[in-house]
């Protein structure tokens, strides 16, 4: 074998370790990649389920996009809950009208936010007696005590396994107790950490008894029997939910790559370089001058730099063949915007939600119908009440039967979602109340007035006005004065009595 041979041989060995072997038996280059292959994001068991359920938190918590296309679902589309009185007497309604309804209201919210990111709800309603004086502070009368909630919070997705057994239509969800609450029970009150909380022990000895004697007797997992857990959809080959923020992951996993770049490049323009030439051609340090540097140096460290080794701006004495520079990295890169653009136009296509409501406008001027850009997101909200409201009327119906109260609500619901114009809305909204399909009461709480306080205060105002002697309207360019107002109205009833007459 020749030696320019051996040497050829010994490039495409090389060669061939650093690409991965991937090479075929006649020492061609293969394709590394077939056509079958595409970037799996992750299967769907329970460990990854686990992993993508984080991942939506984290960009929940970190992405802009994210976390806003999330609060705008719930705070435009989790509306107030209403519960119309029905037969229930004026002493019982009270009940829907106090801080109940907020509390319920405030969960029926943390379960939405539950619902988008993990995609499973797990609700827990707990309901406790209140006492006669809690009862007189709602304005109840005639009632010593009350069931309501007490406890509604929503369990953490990360203790449940779902299982669907074959051909089992509905799946069966499992509570895995973790070992920091496997020793809080066990050492009945205290935690891993020697942190005593004996209060809290008690409360779920009380609440939960079954349980605690379960764990103590060594049980670590439990059949939920709960049949108001709420998921998002699932695909045939798993038992977990798909969350809404899943096909959003991929592009905002990318975006926060790029940040890492301009983190990176960020962080080099903020250790610029320093570089300090002694000499030039003409001029050139020779070794006799083998303290130039050195002075340049002490120079710049007798400085008080702050507990910095070298202070960003200070003054030195040389003559004129000692030049300074400062080395930054290229930043047109990180001042450039434009990455971003096309990644977030990703996002938002991922979480079907239209720019307009994000910012407040179009990406140009002129080119999106906002009632058009409403119909997907209002879709998606209508869809969340519809989720929810079961978990709502579920509630009030325990209230309504715990208490054994003689009477039912009508309806619960949610207000109605506006994403109307208001101009547009106003306006179909005084065509109802002029063709007298509208009360007066409706038509002002939609302008935000209360037609009973207006109505008061007309009265008074009036009242004011007889006594002052003052007009009720004041007067505009060309109106005729009230007494000449008056005078004509006299004229006119004289007229038409004197018609009356007549024909008689």
């Amino acid at each position: 074998m020749s030696e320019e041979k051996e040497i050829k041989e010994n490039r495409i060995a090389l060669a061939t370790n650093f690409l991965g072997n991937y090479w075929n038996q006649n020492k061609a280059p293969t394709n590394p990649w077939s056509e079958k292959d595409f970037d799996k994001l992750d299967s769907y068991d329970s460990e990854d389920y686990k992993k993508i359920l984080n991942d939506c938190r984290f960009f929940y918590k970190h992405d802009s996009l994210a976390s806003t296309t999330i609060d705008k679902l719930i705070d435009i589309g989790i509306t107030k809950i209403k519960v119309d009185q029905g037969t229930l007497s004026d002493n019982e309604y009270k009940i829907f009208q106090g801080d109940i309804l907020e509390k319920i209201q405030g969960f029926i919210e943390e379960a939405a936010l539950e619902y988008l990111i993990s995609g499973l709800v797990i609700p827990e309603i707990k309901f406790t007696t209140i006492t006669d004086r809690q009862v007189k502070k709602l304005g109840i009368k005639r009632r010593s005590s009350l069931l309501l909630p007490d406890t509604l919070y929503i369990r953490n997705p990360d203790q449940v396994k779902v299982k669907r057994g074959f051909m089992q239509t509905t799946p069966s969800y499992f509570l895995k107790i973790p070992d920091k609450y496997v020793f809080f029970i066990l050492s009945e009150g205290v935690y891993p950490d020697n942190t005593v909380d004996k209060e809290a022990y008690e409360q779920l000895k009380r609440k939960y008894p079954t349980m605690v004697a379960a764990v103590k007797a060594g049980k670590r997992e439990f059949k939920l029997e709960n049949d108001h857990i709420l998921q998002t959809k699932t695909l045939s080959n798993s038992d977990y939910p798909i969350p809404f923020l899943y096909s959003a992951l991929e592009p905002m996993r990318h975006k926060r790559n790029i940040r890492r770049m301009d983190y990176a490049i960020a962080s080099r323009a903020i250790a610029a370089i320093l570089q300090v030439k002694l000499g030039s051609d003409e001029f050139p340090i020779t070794e006799d001058e083998p303290d130039a540097f050195d002075n340049i140096e002490a120079q710049m460290r007798q400085r008080n730099t702050g507990g910095t080794e070298i202070e960003r701006i200070f003054q030195l004495f040389t003559n004129h063949t000692v030049n300074l520079e400062w080395i930054f990295p290229n930043l047109e890169a990180l001042l450039n915007n434009d990455k971003y653009a096309e990644i977030n136009e990703d996002i938002l296509y991922a979480l079907g939600f239209p720019r307009i409501l994000v910012t407040g406008e179009t990406a140009k001027t002129g080119t999106s119908q906002p009632k058009y850009a409403m119909m997907s997101p209002y879709k998606t909200m209508m869809k969340l009440q519809r989720v929810l409201l079961p978990l709502v009327e579920y509630i009030v119906d325990e209230i309504v039967d715990q208490n054994k109260l003689t009477g039912t609500p009508s309806a619960i619901r949610f207000n109605d979602i506006n994403l109307n114009d208001f101009a547009d809305y106003a306006t179909a909204i005084e065509g109802l109340y002029n063709a007298g399909n509208l009360s007066r009461e409706s038509f002002a709480k939609v302008l935000g007035f209360n037609i009973f306080e207006e109505l008061e205060k007309r009265s008074e105002e009036n009242d004011l006005l007889d006594k002052l002697g003052l007009e009720e309207f004041g007067p505009v360019p060309f109106s005729a004065s009230p007494d000449k107002m008056n005078e004509d109205n006299d004229e006119n009833k004289e007229k038409d009595t004197e018609k009356e007459e007549d024909s008689e």
